[in-house]
């Protein structure tokens, strides 16, 4: 290969089609992640091939073949629980919660990562990950009492029991047709696939989070300063993992602030549940909390269907609100749907206002949205989980309140899944 040609292959790889990788990191993950690799597999090719770099044939030769050793032999075989008894409840048709009993144990850290896949995925389909929480009390985050009409419960031969679980996830559904198409059977989102087929998947994990260690050390470190968890929609993962990490670990933290806002009714209404069902564990060993929770959705709820439409429904809308706030998505309550006057699928209309008075006398719940300013104090340590416009918004107050900020990973990418 010529010279000339090289200049004109590396011009086109890594002025052209490295950026346009990167650009659709933020819109198209699961084609600029392929076109990013192909553009650095070129690079080591172009690197390697030439006489007149011989440090690169001993550096990064190594260095790409532990690559793929790592990719196609630890992605699948390290920690490996292929198809898990799977719950599904399905949280209207924008939101779901998965559980699953991990054979592997508790970790000792805070909001682990799992990477999921689909079975029957495509070639070209890549691993999820996604921060979850561990079931360490030991406690249901549903109430019992409540008929779980969204719920699915899958069973395989390693597991007679589908109820039990020591790891859940809420997902949101992406429901944007996927362009461009990688593979016949990964038309829509690996997520709406999730969602909408039976969830037999592979599971790898657990693995530590970017700030899982960070949080755990944290509520370890005897301060004065207030410690804030701040998320928003599915971002209620790392909160209620930090408090299933604190009914069986002490922390030395004496200000302790979860702070959790969404817009979407049905996922305010399960969090709520779910935390009002961990907080009295920790009390009881003498931990405490303030605990805050916006709703920021509409409070008129109005619908007019069906009572299949109604067991599907879901008013859940992603958006992210100026610089001083953020609302994120949704997820269900659980009691999630909706009751219809007729039990023949016959038209009904109910208008009625949403409540969101709070079960539990540690959980204060407002009907609005956040004054970070009042939430975030001086020398406090924020973690952050949510969109976009939600971090730049809380790292701009812990700015100027002189707080020591962490943004988890998540907003633009985290809308492709």
């Amino acid at each position: 290969m010529t010279s000339s040609v090289c200049m004109v292959e590396m011009t086109i790889f890594l002025c052209i089609l490295l950026p346009i990788s990167v650009r659709w990191f933020a819109s198209k993950w699961h084609a600029g992640i392929h076109l990013h690799r192909l553009v650095n597999l070129v690079y080591f090719v172009d690197i390697v091939r030439r006489h007149s770099h011989p440090h690169s044939w001993i550096l990064n030769t190594p260095v790409f073949a532990l690559y793929l050793f790592d990719k196609h032999v630890f992605t699948y075989f390290y920690k490996r629980n292929k198809s898990p008894a799977m719950k599904r409840i399905r949280l209207g048709q924008d939101f779901m919660v998965l559980y699953w009993d991990s054979p592997y144990g508790f970790t000792d850290t805070v909001g682990p990562d799992y990477s999921m896949l689909m079975n029957n995925s495509s070639l070209l389909e890549q691993k999820h990950v996604f921060t979850c929480f561990e079931n360490r009390s030991g406690r249901e985050l549903e109430d019992t009492n409540e008929e779980e009409d969204g719920t699915d419960t899958y069973e395989n031969e390693s597991s007679g029991d589908g109820h039990k679980w020591t790891v859940g996830v809420v997902i949101r559904v992406f429901r944007r047709p996927r362009s461009p198409v990688l593979g016949a059977r990964d038309r829509v989102s690996h997520t709406q696939r999730m969602y909408d087929e039976e969830p037999l998947m592979l599971v790898t994990g657990p693995r530590q989070g970017e700030m899982s260690e960070i949080v755990r050390l944290e509520l370890l470190r005897d301060r004065d300063a207030k410690l804030v968890l701040l998320g928003a929609g599915s971002a209620i993962n790392f909160i209620l993992d930090g408090l299933q990490w604190c009914t069986v670990n002490k922390p030395a933290r004496k200000k302790i602030s979860l702070v959790y806002t969404t817009r979407d009714f049905d996922l305010f209404q399960w969090a709520m549940s779910a935390i009002s069902n961990i907080v009295p564990v920790c009390e009881a060993r003498g931990i405490f909390f303030d605990v805050k929770m916006a709703y920021t959705g509409s409070m008129t709820e109005d619908s007019s269907h069906n009572i299949e439409s109604t067991m599907h429904s879901n008013d859940a809308d992603y958006s992210m609100h100026g610089s001083m706030h953020g609302t994120m998505h949704g997820s269900m309550h659980e009691s999630t749907y909706l009751t219809s006057s007729s039990e023949h699928g016959m038209n009904a209309s109910t208008h009625s206002t949403r409540s969101i008075k709070s079960r539990s006398k540690s959980v204060s719940t407002q009907p609005n949205r956040f004054d970070l300013y009042g939430e975030i104090e001086a020398k406090s340590t924020v973690f952050c989980q949510g969109g976009a416009g939600l971090k730049n918004a809380v790292e701009t107050v812990c700015k100027k309140a002189g707080a020591r900020f962490y943004g988890g990973r998540g907003g633009a990418r985290e809308d492709l899944s």
